[in-house]
This record gives structure tokens, C-alpha cells and sequence, in this order.
């Protein structure tokens, strides 16, 4: 009886043992599923498993490159991007990425508009052995497992989003799910901004002499297959009215992968990469200033950066044009009589100014803008008693004040402010591929900016008044006058004379 109730100890035993593996023996038994990359026709396409099915761990997954001491060059990538603490929470941000979507992927920075993600996939590396979709739904792999995985494309010419993939289980846990991701590329661009002093965005700017304009340059680093004979990549930036500051930086790329070159009169900048295969779709940022010439006559600053690779060049042009202001002198009687010969005083507004003015009750410190300008002569025309600033930024406080009266009048010397300029800020608008005089293929993204200029100012002079004339009837009756006061004293002499005689 005893041995008999051993042997059943050891049947139950084996039972509650098969028991306990029976969800181990299940999980190992799910099948390897697909992922298929849409979109990439052409491009080479290789991957990575970062987050693995792990039952040991209390949520299920763990990174997949998890060593002995429980270190994780994935996991440290998201922390960073997505600036938490722990594994687990990188993965639970992962995760809930990936589950967002209907179609079960995540596709960097488009999906789901998620800036971390971006971030975190781009800065995980992506190692293995290449392979060419040769159809527009290419099935990457059918061995995936349960998990993360991160996807690159590349092709010449095109920059491609990375694509992070989520095989998951179905819901009854017997099956893993194919993904399927879709590639987004654009084919590459080179984009220019001017930035505000925050280095924030500002699309656009109006200047005069001596301002300084920040750009920023984005584009990406080129693709070339491994068997390519040439790999240029060359960026050249032009100005026209402006000089290059030559503090430039270049984020994106180590210092040594770069030379940065200037013309002798700093109007031309050529920043030549020494090309890296391991920085293909890196996006390359390239800050810089000019400083604003001689534009008196209304002329804008123009900057045309060019990117150049073995398939072509874009451009990114950008201007920022001047605005004009134009000061009229009439008389204050008779406002249709132009008056010539008045001189005009412009001040800019500026904390640092040696100078001041007064506008309604307000100090204001300004400094004289270059030099001061006059009518001059009389002008035939539409000109005639007019004088025009030209090259005036309409961002900026102007005060105009007379400093010399026309012959015959007196000074007017109230403070008028400019007003009415106003910068309209354009959009990069993108233009179709053209061909240059050499055939060679180019696009251009131009970003135009317009200005109105300031209102026109009317300032009146009082004429002063006449004194009278020589000859004229003031003199006849000075004289006059000066004979009856001679004639009475000659009468007061002759009466007083008499009286003494008697």
C-alpha cells in the first residue's frame, strides 16, 4: 500500500511539474511572424531587435541586449530620449508607442508625432547585413519574435524616417501578429531659416546697415551605396550685401569630418564634408551670422545656400529685403508749395545711443542713422521737396527731425516717428526639378519676404516775415516824419528867441 501511494506521490508530483510549464512550452511553441516594410522600393533595409518577450520579468519585456551585470546600450538610448529613469519605464514608453497605432508600428516622429522616439531610434545602431526591397511591400523578415524592432532605409538621394516595429501576440496569446511598417523619405533638401536671437525659428527679417542675421542650415547627411566611386558632399552659402561672421557651427557631424572655407571678401562660405558612411541620414545643423553692408539704396540681403552631392544640388534661398521712408517739406500756409533746401536728421532708437530725443514727453536714447540727408536742389516733379531714406530695417524705431531750414524759413523742430512698415514674413516654398546650363538637375526652396515701407511725413516750415524794403513807403515815412520834427524845432527856436529879446 505504502509503495503504491509513493508511485502516485511521484505521478502528482510530474503533473503539477508539466503543469507548471505548460505556459513556458506554449510560449516557446508560437511561431516566428513577418515584418513587411511598405514604401522602400529600391533601398537597402537592415534592422534590430532592441525589446525581447522576457515571463521572468514582471512586465513581460526586456531590452535585448541586456548583459550580466544588466547593463543596456538600448536601454540607455531611450532613457535618455525619453528622460526617465529605468528600464522598465523605457520600455513601457516604447510599448505604448508601438500599441498606439491600429496597425500595431510606430514610425519615428510621424505617427505619432513623438519627438523622444525620434530621438531614442536615432540613436541606436543599427548593425547586420543589408538587404534591397525590390518591391514596394517587402517582407523583411519571417523570423521575427515577439518584440521591438528598430528598421533603417536608405537610399541615394532619399532621407527615410526610422521605422520602429512591434510584433505583439494575439489576444488569446497562441499567435504573434505580422507587422507591418511604411516608409516615409523625402527626397533630400537642404532647408534655411533665420533664427531670432533665441535661436528659434524667425522665417523672416527686414535690416539696414550693420545688423547682424542668424541663419540656420538643415539637411541630411547623403546616402551612397558602399560601391560608390564618388561620395561629394559640399555645402556653399552666398551673400549678396552682407559679409559672413566666421563663428559657424556644425551640429550633427564630428569637428574633424568637415573643412569650412571663406572668399577673401567673406561673401562666400564652402563647407566640404570628408564623407562617412556610418553618418548616412544624420541630420547635419548649420549655425551662422552676416553682417549687413552697404544697402542705403534699398537693397535686400540675399543668401543662397547650396547642397551638393554625386546626384545634384539643391537650394535654399533667402532674402531679407529694406524698407524706405520718405519726408516731405511744404509750406505751412500753402501745403501744395514744395519747399527744397531743408535738411533731415534720422535717428534709430538704441538703449546704447550717444544721443536723445524727446517724442511725446518720452526721452528716448538713439543714435544718428549714417549720414544726413537733404532735398538739395529744387527737383522737377513728383521729387521736387522730397528727400527718401532708403535701407531702413522695419522692425525698427526711426525719429526723423529737420536740422536746417530752407533760405526765407524758420525751423521746425518737432520729432516725428516713422510708422506704418510692416514685414510680411514668406514660407519655404519648394520649386519643381529644373535642369541647369549644363543639364545637371537642381531644386530650389525660396523663401520670399516682402516689406511696407514706412508712411510718407509731411513737415511744414513757417516763412518768416518781411521786413520793409529800401525805397519803399517805410522810408518815405521815416522821412517824412523826420521833416516835421525838424520844422517844429525850427519854430520852438524862433519863438524862444523872440521871448529873449524883448
Amino acid at each position: 500500500m505504502s509503495k503504491v501511494k509513493r508511485i502516485l506521490s511521484v505521478i502528482m508530483a510530474m503533473v503539477m511539474v508539466l503543469a507548471m510549464s505548460v505556459p513556458t512550452f506554449a510560449a516557446a511553441t508560437v511561431n516566428p511572424t513577418t515584418i513587411t516594410v511598405n514604401g522602400a522600393k529600391g533601398a537597402t533595409l537592415k534592422y534590430v531587435q532592441i525589446v525581447k518577450a522576457d515571463a521572468t520579468d514582471p512586465s513581460g519585456w526586456v531590452f535585448a541586449d541586456v548583459d550580466e551585470d544588466g547593463n543596456s546600450v538600448y536601454g540607455d538610448a531611450v532613457k535618455g530620449a525619453f528622460k526617465v529613469a529605468t528600464y522598465e519605464e523605457a520600455i513601457k514608453a516604447l510599448t505604448t508607442i508601438g500599441e498606439t497605432p491600429a496597425n500595431k508600428n510606430a514610425e519615428a516622429g510621424t505617427i505619432n508625432n513623438s519627438t523622444a522616439l525620434a530621438t531614442a531610434l536615432e540613436a541606436i545602431t543599427v548593425t547586420g547585413n543589408e538587404v534591397t526591397a525590390d518591391n514596394d511591400s517587402y517582407v523583411l523578415t519571417d523570423k521575427a519574435d515577439a518584440g521591438l524592432y528598430v528598421i533603417v532605409a536608405n537610399k541615394e538621394g532619399v532621407t527615410y524616417n526610422r521605422m520602429l516595429a512591434y510584433v505583439a501576440y494575439n489576444d488569446a496569446a497562441t499567435a504573434l501578429v505580422p507587422a507591418t511598417v511604411t516608409a516615409k523619405g523625402s527626397e533630400d533638401q537642404i532647408k534655411k531659416v533665420i533664427v531670432d536671437a533665441d535661436g528659434a525659428t524667425d522665417t523672416g527679417s527686414t535690416v539696414m546697415k550693420g545688423d547682424r542675421i542668424d541663419y540656420k542650415i538643415t539637411t541630411e547627411y547623403p546616402y551612397y551605396p558602399a560601391n560608390a566611386e564618388r561620395t561629394t558632399f559640399v555645402i556653399k552659402d552666398t551673400l549678396e550685401n552682407a559679409t559672413f561672421d566666421e563663428n559657424v557651427t556644425v551640429a550633427g557631424v564630428p569637428k574633424a569630418g568637415y573643412t569650412i572655407t571663406f572668399n577673401n571678401d567673406k561673401t562666400e562660405m564652402t563647407i566640404t564634408f570628408n564623407y562617412d558612411s556610418a553618418l548616412a541620414g544624420t541630420t547635419v545643423e548649420i549655425s551662422y551670422a552676416a553682417i549687413v553692408g552697404e544697402i542705403s539704396n534699398g537693397e535686400e540681403v540675399k543668401n543662397a545656400a547650396t547642397s551638393t552631392t554625386e546626384k545634384g544640388y539643391t537650394i535654399a534661398e533667402v532674402n531679407s529685403p529694406s524698407a524706405e521712408f520718405t519726408v516731405i517739406k511744404v509750406d505751412e500756409k500753402d501745403q501744395n508749395k514744395k519747399i527744397n533746401g531743408a535738411e533731415f536728421t534720422l535717428y534709430v532708437a538704441d538703449e546704447n545711443g550717444d544721443k536723445e530725443v524727446t517724442y511725446n514727453g518720452e526721452t528716448i536714447k538713439v543714435r544718428k542713422v549714417e549720414a544726413k540727408t537733404t532735398t538739395g536742389t529744387t527737383k522737377a516733379g513728383a521729387d521736387e521737396g522730397k528727400v527718401t531714406f532708403k535701407g531702413l530695417d522695419a522692425e525698427k524705431d526711426y525719429y526723423v527731425v529737420e536740422t536746417e531750414a530752407p533760405a526765407g524759413y524758420s525751423i521746425n523742430n518737432t520729432v516725428y516717428k516713422l510708422s506704418g512698415a510692416e514685414l510680411t514674413k514668406g514660407t519655404p516654398v519648394a520649386s519643381e526639378k529644373q535642369k541647369d546650363i549644363n543639364g545637371v538637375e537642381f531644386t530650389k526652396l525660396t523663401t520670399t519676404n516682402t516689406v511696407t515701407n514706412f508712411n510718407d511725413q509731411t513737415v511744414t516750415d513757417t516763412k518768416l516775415s518781411s521786413l520793409p524794403s529800401t525805397g519803399g513807403i517805410g522810408t518815405t515815412i521815416f522821412t517824412i516824419g523826420g521833416c516835421a520834427i525838424m520844422i517844429v524845432a525850427a519854430g520852438l527856436f524862433f519863438v524862444t528867441r523872440r521871448k529873449t529879446q524883448k
